[in-house]
């Protein structure tokens, strides 16, 4: 969908709400606190619910699979954020698991209306919904008439005919597969099919889940249920997959955590071209973060923004009032604060701070592997590498480490190697 009427920044970025929190007043205040810039820079605040249901004599639940759900009372903030603000609140029913009773039972249909409506009349108009045999009955297009519906990114739509499919069905955004975030020439065949079609075309542009991971399905199974249930993914099950796979790829760059862009999928940008590149093919990037802890009591003011976060020793390194924070990106894109990777979107800095620290990203940056003809040779690469790292390597070269076909399972030293 052509973006007309809009600058290069604004509606720019998806935002996560913080679904953990117990205080959703701080999410508020923090928006409250930031930047105009900042503030229309987001194209839609995202929050989970799940619909719950009695069927056959079970208790049973359909809507978001990470197992955290937003409250009344922050559901009313958002409303608060998309009334002050003029930033569109959006509902996620992400769950992959698609109840067959919901488009063969016509009092459950009815009952799911409800539920949905719920939202309508409160004012909300964005939804992301996963079950494509509801869409395609045309029930919720039918009584929701204003509703701008969004698949999920778990729906892993990959090519341009995929586009055409899911636009049929009725979705106006369409949220594509991880793997396109390292595709850019499949992007550019996408491009003029969704300008064609009138649909806005999103990335989950930051995660760190590797590509393609083999327990995706897994993970978007279980964790709702396990959380439902008082237990969790990350310390069960999940202690030989997802957390597994975490602590390797802790193991592999002694840096930090950001290193390494192959056990991640984020969109690397390190200065303006990259961040263009994208930019002209992509018209929201969306990010991660509806788990993210809750911040410090004596933190009651902050102030939303991006924060410099390069490498996890130069997080422990400055001290609060020390971080290196912009107030929007279009001030980052506009001063050149590269690498434009390194800074986080969902983030925050205490009120008390109003220095920006800008004088120290020289220092921060002075062994900065992206800053070099290595790095911003690689960031060119990534765009098309496709993650079929085994054949490549680059990443590993870049940050000075062992060669490694696959993270699953990688139990190697992290020595140094002279490449």
């Amino acid at each position: 969908m052509k973006r007309t009427g809009i600058s290069k920044f604004e509606k720019r970025f998806s935002l996560p709400h913080p679904d953990r929190w117990q205080d959703p007043s701080l999410f508020y205040n923090r928006l409250v606190n930031a930047t105009e810039d900042y503030r229309k820079e987001i194209s839609d605040v995202y929050f989970g619910v799940s619909f719950s249901y009695k069927y056959h004599g079970t208790y049973r639940k359909y809507g978001e699979v990470m197992g955290a759900e937003a409250s009344d009372k922050a559901i009313r903030m958002l409303l608060k954020v998309q009334e002050n603000f003029g930033i569109p609140i959006s509902l996620t029913l992400n769950d992959m698991r698609q109840p067959r009773e919901l488009v063969t039972d016509s009092n459950l249909i009815k009952e799911f209306v409800r539920f949905i409506g719920h939202f309508y009349e409160a004012g909300i108009r964005r939804c992301t919904i996963s079950h494509v045999h509801l869409m395609n009955l045309g029930v919720l297009q039918d009584k929701f008439p204003e509703m701008h519906w969004k698949n999920t990114v778990n729906h892993q739509v990959r090519s341009p005919q995929e586009v055409i499919d899911y636009a049929s069905l009725g979705y106006k955004t369409i949220v594509l597969d991880r793997c396109l975030n390292r595709n850019i020439s499949e992007l550019r065949r996408i491009k003029p099919i969704a300008d064609k079609y009138k649909i806005e075309i999103a990335l989950l542009a930051s995660e760190g889940c590797m590509p393609a991971c083999p327990f995706k399905q897994e993970h978007d199974s279980w964790q709702a249920q396990l959380e439902h249930t008082g237990d969790n993914y990350w310390k069960s099950v999940g202690v030989n997959t997802c957390s597994h796979i975490r602590k390797e790829k802790a193991l592999i760059s002694e840096m930090d955590r950001y290193a390494l862009p192959r056990t991640s999928t984020d969109v690397i940008w390190v200065d303006r071209e990259d961040f263009d590149t994208y930019a002209d093919l992509i018209d929201v990037f969306k990010s991660w973060g509806r788990l993210i802890s809750e911040p410090p009591k004596e933190y009651i003011k902050q102030i939303a923004c991006w924060v410099f976060t390069p490498t996890e020793r130069a997080i422990r390194d400055f001290a609060t009032n020390k971080l290196i924070w912009a107030s929007s990106f279009k001030e980052i894109y506009e001063n050149r604060l590269i690498p434009f990777n390194a800074w986080r979107f969902n983030s925050y800095v205490h009120g008390g701070n109003g220095e920006k620290n800008w004088d120290m990203l020289g220092e921060v940056n002075a062994t900065n592997p992206w800053l070099s003809d290595k790095g911003r040779s690689l960031s060119q690469k990534l765009q098309n590498c496709k993650s079929q790292c085994y054949k490549c390597h680059a990443c590993e070269h870049l940050y000075n480490v062992e060669e490694f076909d696959s993270i699953i399972n990688w139990r190697k030293s992290t020595k140094k190697t002279e490449k």
